[in-house]
């Protein structure tokens, strides 16, 4: 039996990083059959309940200093781990994981990361010290393969991947458009857009995405049900919108803790408009055209790899234009879901990438005797 560590954002409420866990968790099972994971989670119980693993309290000193010594590899990731935006915390905290394991002499992957922005001299010396000691990189992006590089990683193998969420499949048995009834969308009788927000610092106003909301419903006569990514902070974002709305129509969508129903209920929406990354991807991979509101580079990224029109950014899109492509889209449903099954599916193959080089390393032990 091998022994995996896993350490990210997971255990926080956020779809799109319980994805991660979850195709990485399904797919390394398929490749090592008597794997075993521990996950570092803020919530254990709920992680060990959903994606049936081990799991130990981040705030556990003595519980993951003992994950990390019976592992045979640490996974540190996926998702946006080494960045300073969110807080300063980010960097010391994830790397000072992966310094650990590789003092107790445990081979380590970053795994699917999205690097950067990266604006502290502290943050970027740590990027350069210590991921330069692990055994071999993954990357999302090739802007975060070109940040590692500009900032001095230079030693491990890097390859760039894809977001790891783009390996999941939909639970089965789990009909998305029932769903959705259940929590008061009609599917039926009108259009459903998707739009999924988070607060944001510049940009995320209410009101002005109340204005937005209340344009689908007047010009397309669409529901517009909200997808909360991530309890609570994004449900309360969508209760501002809907406090502001002046004509009915809008819906909060409950959602699940489980990335694979939450990827099947997207997938049964008319059109998706979103700031958070996942929702994008959720409906990339579900055949859902898609329109990125972009208030971090990752969501440029990843519309920029997929080969799709470019976001538009939080506060400057002209309400106007949104609703003109969202009609666009649903015009086009038929096709523009054939050529999202077509640009998906080499990312697929990219994202899966990543679970057979973590498997490559359990595999051959020997090769996790390199340093820098």
């Amino acid at each position: 039996m091998r022994r995996i560590a896993v350490s990210g954002y997971y255990g926080f409420g956020n779809a799109g990083d319980e994805a991660i866990l979850a195709a990485m968790i399904e797919g390394l099972r398929e490749l090592v059959p008597d794997v075993r994971f521990t996950v570092i989670s803020g919530d254990p119980a709920c992680t060990a309940r959903v994606h049936g693993v081990e799991a130990v309290p981040r705030a556990d000193v003595a519980g993951v200093v003992r994950a990390l010594a019976g592992s045979d590899l640490l996974l540190s990731g996926g998702g946006s781990l080494l960045q300073d935006v969110t807080s300063q915390r980010n960097i010391p905290y994830y790397l000072g994981l992966v310094a650990l394991a590789r003092a107790l002499g445990k081979p380590v992957m970053l795994y699917a990361q999205g690097v950067g922005p990266v604006s502290g001299a502290a943050g970027r010396w740590l990027i350069r010290r210590v991921c330069n000691a692990v055994q071999q990189i993954t990357v999302r992006d090739e802007e975060s393969l070109a940040a590692l590089r500009e900032m001095g990683v230079v030693h491990p193998p890097v390859e760039v991947t894809a977001d790891a969420s783009l390996a999941l499949e939909p639970a089965a048995g789990f009909e998305g458009r029932e769903a959705l009834r259940a929590e008061g969308a009609d599917p039926d009788r009108r259009p459903l857009v998707g739009l999924a927000l988070r607060s944001w610092r510049e940009g995320a106003d209410p009101a002005a995405l109340a204005r937005l909301a209340d344009a689908l419903v007047e010009d397309l006569g669409a529901q517009v049900c909200f997808v909360a990514m991530q309890s609570p902070e994004d449900e309360a974002m969508a209760r501002a919108v809907l406090a502001r709305m002046s004509r009915p129509g809008g819906v909060l969508l409950r959602g699940s803790d489980n990335p694979r129903e939450l990827l099947a209920l997207v997938g049964a929406l008319d059109a998706v408009i979103g700031m958070r990354l996942h929702a994008l991807i959720f409906a990339a991979l579900t055949g859902v055209p898609l329109l990125g509101l972009s208030y971090d580079p990752k969501v440029d990224n990843f519309l920029r790899a997929l080969g799709w029109e470019e976001a538009l950014a939080v506060g400057q899109a002209p309400v106007e234009r949104v609703v003109a492509r969202v009609r666009s889209f649903l015009e086009r449903r038929g096709e523009l879901k054939d050529l999202l099954a077509r640009r998906v599916a080499p990312l697929r193959e990219r994202a899966r990438r990543n679970n057979e080089l973590a498997a490559g390393l359990l595999a051959h032990p020997s090769f996790h005797s390199s340093t820098s």
